[in-house]
């Protein structure tokens, strides 16, 4: 796609909008979740759906501190976002460390889950599995056995679970009110929040944090 000409039909000028001002090019067209003028990449993509549901599980808000680090190892094709790239987070009040990796160039999966002193819960569909701990190696027999499963049932399929929640929202922009709404407005900044401090992280290559008062992202 590199050479493909303009379509005759794209006001490429409208299409950049704020985004400086640069040739026609079709990688950044057609590939433009691989350049920081347009996209946050691995963090805005993919690591939003996967933060999100931890800050809901463990009832977290903006992170404290925060880093990325990656490079571009497999497709050196003009991007300047890196395609395999790693997010930490540390939450305050001794809130937990949270780190989501995004290994692109390998398709071998990692379980989600939550580590605790007393038991690990693992998301593994359709739901989640908690196994116990052996916390300060007290020689617990019974370390790694399932205590508890937990089974997503839906009906009509993970079809109806999609378009419900598309449902939901129409039915929200509707009615005005955000009271409506399966996934509350705080929670999509909170999630916001944890993956640009990260992505800033990478970007100045220093450690950042939240400062909560100016709701604004600063250097540790």
């Amino acid at each position: 796609k590199t050479g493909d000409p303009k379509p005759d039909s794209l006001d490429w000028q409208a299409w950049l909008g704020p985004a400086p001002k640069v040739p026609w090019d079709a990688r950044r067209y057609f590939n433009w979740r691989c350049y920081w003028d347009y996209s946050g990449g691995i963090a805005t993509d993919l690591f939003i759906h996967r933060i999100t549901r931890l800050i809901k599980a463990l009832e977290l808000e903006e992170p404290d501190y925060g880093m990325g680090y990656g490079d571009i190892y497999l497709w050196d094709d003009g991007r300047d976002i890196p395609d395999n790239y790693q997010m930490a987070l540390k939450y305050p009040n001794k809130g937990p460390m949270i780190y989501v990796l995004g290994t692109m160039s390998n398709k071998y999966g990692l379980m989600h889950c939550i580590r605790g002193d007393k038991a690990t819960l693992v998301f593994e569909e359709p739901g989640f599995k908690i196994y116990t701990e052996d916390n300060a190696n007290e020689g617990n027999k019974e370390y790694g056995k399932c205590i508890e499963t937990y089974e997503r049932k839906l009906t009509g399929g993970d079809d109806a679970f999609y378009q419900g929640n598309h449902i939901n929202h129409h039915a929200a922009i509707r009615s005005g009110s955000t009271k409506d709404l399966n996934c509350p407005v705080t929670l999509g900044h909170y999630a916001v929040a944890a993956v640009n401090v990260a992505n800033e992280g990478y970007r100045a290559n220093k450690l950042m944090k939240w400062d909560q008062a100016s709701q604004t992202i600063k250097p540790a």
